[in-house]
């Protein structure tokens, strides 16, 4: 449920042009959950501002931070001594 009241809010931050809040909910979402969802609000941003008549810039950049935040998250696990995962 707080998964989904965050991407709420990040999508309501990002339409009434908030980009502050929009980033900091942003990267607090990519820090604590998978950020797959986020590509899809992605495009229903840019689908609202009319952004697929050039290119739908805020899609691309959230699918690539999405790709980096994977990829470095798994490598930022800590391992115990009888191999158990401590993030």
């Amino acid at each position: 449920m707080t998964r989904f009241i965050l991407l709420l809010l990040i999508l309501l931050a990002t339409i009434n042009q908030a980009p502050i809040l929009a980033g900091g909910l942003f990267i607090f979402y990519l820090a604590f959950y998978t950020g797959y969802e986020l590509v899809i609000v992605a495009l229903l941003i840019d689908g609202y501002y009319g952004a697929f008549y050039s290119f739908p810039w805020l899609t691309v950049v959230v699918f690539w931070l999405f790709i980096i935040v994977t990829v470095t998250k798994e490598k930022l696990l800590l391992y115990t001594q009888t191999d158990e995962i401590f993030s």
